[in-house]
């Protein structure tokens, strides 16, 4: 190969071109920042489903503030190699290169440079019709191949000069493949430990709208369905999505408390929706969940405080005396 020729340097296409290929080169880094930026965002998702989402933004503007931190650093390696170019070019737009097989030459302007390929660039890539060569992980210079092709000099013919030359395909280098494969499986990870986020987010809020529902089944039967209720699930659209995925807001079945003894937990009622189960207590006005097969373990006990379906009535007969003290209570 030897071949002289003109070119016209174009600093925008130039840095657009330098912009992919330092991305192609750098894809590990690429692929774990995005894996990143996803985690943040499922990370923010879960904070927003959450019923008591507090102090725990840090991790979500952490990963978000990487992946555009990653970003612009892309940005800042091309305005980089801008500056380069124009102290290099000193104004000049006319390239005039030549070469063979062995070296690499330049001039523009009042300058001009002359080197062997082996101390040239260590790797290359083939891309949208150039050729960019890499000096370790740096884009070093740009080549359009349809130069080349006015040249007479083929892709294949110039791709050997370089592989004789001692340099690689960029698709070829280990440290790369290595590189790509740990992004993968940290970025992976880093996704995997938000998704619990968002599961626990949404189980908090699945534990608030179904006790919300427990404790207005029980506001009702004490007082009365007439009665306006003080318990009405929160109306956001977090509160909305959640509910829209649950098949009801009517227990399956239901066990009803009543333990005269008591001064807080005195009435009851344990909703199960599933294989989970909920309960809420007046005059205390509390409510939890409890883990699947609880409800069956209750009604195994069958405690005298507790009251089936069909013992219904007998419950509503011992609570509606003290129905008031209750309703008082809970105004407390």
């Amino acid at each position: 190969m030897d071949l002289t020729f003109q070119t016209e340097y174009d600093e925008d296409r130039s840095a657009r071109v330098i912009g992919r290929a330092w991305a192609v080169r750098t894809r590990g880094a690429t692929i774990l920042s995005w894996s990143m930026g996803v985690a943040g965002l499922i990370w923010l998702f879960g904070h927003v489903m959450d019923v008591n989402s507090e102090g725990d933004l840090f991790w979500c503007f952490f990963l978000l503030f990487y992946s555009l931190f990653a970003g612009l650093c892309r940005r800042r390696v091309v305005r980089w190699y801008r500056k380069i170019w124009r102290t290099q070019m000193g104004g000049a737009k006319t390239v005039n290169l030549h070469l063979t097989d062995d070296f690499y030459e330049c001039s523009f302007g009042e300058s001009s440079s002359k080197m062997p390929w082996r101390t040239l660039a260590t790797s290359y890539l083939f891309m949208d019709g150039v050729v960019v060569l890499f000096l370790h992980k740096s884009p070093r210079l740009v080549f359009d191949e349809a130069d080349l092709r006015a040249g007479n000099v083929n892709r294949a013919e110039f791709e050997a000069v370089l592989r004789n030359a001692g340099m690689k395909s960029i698709y070829e280098l280990r440290t790369r493949k290595v590189g790509i494969f740990l992004s993968w499986l940290l970025g992976l990870l880093i996704i995997l430990c938000a998704v619990p986020r968002v599961c626990s987010a949404i189980s908090n809020r699945v534990l608030d709208i179904r006790t919300t529902q427990v404790r207005a089944r029980l506001f009702r039967e004490v007082h009365g369905a007439t009665t306006n209720c003080p318990y009405v699930v929160e109306a956001s659209w977090p509160s909305r999505l959640v509910s829209s995925f649950l098949k009801t807001s009517e227990p399956d079945e239901c066990l009803y408390i009543f333990d005269d003894e008591e001064e807080e937990d005195k009435v009851g009622i344990f909703a199960r929706y599933g294989a989970r189960s909920y309960e809420a207590y007046f005059p205390c006005g509390c409510a939890c969940g409890q883990q699947s097969g609880y409800f069956e373990h209750i009604k195994e006990l069958h405690k005298p405080t507790v009251f089936f379906e069909s013992e219904k009535e007998k419950w509503l007969e011992k609570v509606r005396p003290i129905a008031k003290d209750l309703y008082e209570s809970e105004d407390e």
